[in-house]
């Protein structure tokens, strides 16, 4: 039926907000097409069907709706001086200290990191659940395809690709990104909303009781002569007929923010939750890959700064791949057969039959752990001095 309906425009919503000629408290009356039937339909609806035949998101519209209200009536009270007294004498009622032209200040105005026009880019919470379902499905076809395999094996052996394992980091990689992400999507959206009420709500929901009529008392007592109605004239002009509906749209487009701003918190909340889910999976195949007991998460050791441009987040890709290798990714360049304990054994036997094989600080180590355990010459020194006696003329020797 809505397709049917003739909408309002939305810039045309704004101009009639901002002059006091829609009360967003009442519904707005439409036509269908043909002109035989009119609807009622409730403001927030309005903006809502608008948003979507605009492709634009509901908050930007209210946004862009919210600092609209505040510009143009900054500059009416700049601009009118009946207005300004009447503003003033409201702030004077409330025995507060402030200037007419603070009385729509909120802790927004000084963050320069949040566009007033657009408090929040609903298209990041889109673009992150996409992340997260790609995921999912990548996901599934990589168990999909390691099932394949091992139905697919003949006689046990099993034919893995060798890019299995890069698949496997690269999903934890990602992963655990997008849940960096999200929660900082999370926290700016906490940010805008308790920066988004008005300092001076209460003075505002006041002026939203005083009607035009107020405004026009300021030369009340004056005696009559041409400049008094000059000066009344000139003002009454400027000032809209129902201006105190304009304070009042105000207040309640905060509202409708705030409850878009609660929408989109509740489904960043369920991404966050699949996000967490996605990445401890992914952190157990990794752990299982390394063969450690644990891994790092590079993102709760490491705070990184993400840019919106597409250079800085190149390189923060490379950062972070550097990252995976330093705490995730260790390679073995070993045989992964080879036993460990034989690996360093056969390297201390070949300084007895020639082959020598060049021992690591860990193999000396690991042997000498091996004598402790196995309590082997107990009567020598401690442990330290072992260590120094068996490898100390090592080199010299072999090299005669």
């Amino acid at each position: 039926m809505s397709e049917d309906l003739i909408y309002y425009p939305t810039d045309e919503l704004v101009r009639g907000c901002c002059s006091g000629d829609i009360d967003v408290h009442q519904p707005l009356t439409v036509e269908n097409r043909i002109g035989n039937k009119r609807f009622e339909i409730l403001f927030s609806d309005h903006l809502l069907t608008n948003s979507g035949k605009d492709k634009t998101t509901l908050i930007k519209v209210l946004s862009n709706l919210r600092n609209s209200i505040k510009t143009d009536i900054s500059k009416l009270i700049e601009d009118n001086s009946f207005v300004k007294h009447v503003v003033d004498s409201s702030i004077k009622e409330w025995r507060k200290d402030v200037s007419p032209y603070d009385i729509f200040h909120s802790d927004i105005d000084d963050d320069d990191e949040i566009d007033e026009d657009n408090l929040f880019d609903f298209s990041k919470i889109e673009e992150e659940s996409n992340v997260i379902k790609e995921t999912l499905r990548n996901i599934s076809d990589l168990e999909k395809s390691l099932t394949l395999k091992r139905e697919q094996s003949v006689n046990g052996i099993i034919d893995y690709s060798d890019d299995t394992d890069a698949s496997i980091r690269d999903l934890y990689h990602r992963t655990t990104k997008c849940k960096h992400r999200l929660n900082e999507h999370f926290n700016k959206i906490n940010i805008v909303r308790n920066k988004l009420e008005p300092s001076h709500l209460r003075i505002l929901m006041d002026l939203g009781m005083k009607n035009k009529s107020a405004y026009m008392q300021f030369f009340k007592d004056t005696e009559d002569s041409p400049v008094a109605f000059y000066l009344n004239d000139r003002n009454s002009i400027g000032i809209p007929k129902n201006i105190q509906t304009v304070f009042t749209n105000y207040t309640l487009i905060n509202n409708m923010i705030h409850k878009e701003l609660d929408y989109m918190r509740h489904n960043l909340h369920r991404l966050v939750q699949a996000a967490i889910k996605n990445e401890s999976t992914m952190k157990t195949f990794v752990s299982g890959l390394d063969g450690n007991s644990y891994i790092h998460d590079f993102y709760d050791e490491h705070d990184d700064e993400h840019d919106e441009n597409d250079e800085n987040d190149e390189n923060d890709e490379n950062d972070e791949n550097e990252k995976i290798k330093k705490y995730i990714i260790k390679e073995e360049k070993m045989d992964k057969t080879e036993d460990e304990s034989e690996s360093f054994i056969s390297k201390l036997s070949s300084y007895f039959t020639g082959d020598e094989i060049t021992l690591t600080t860990k193999d000396k180590d690991d042997i000498v752990n091996l004598i402790k355990e196995n309590k082997i010459n107990e009567s020598q020194t401690n442990a330290d001095d072992v260590g120094v006696s068996l490898f100390e003329d090592a080199g010299d020797n072999d090299d005669q």
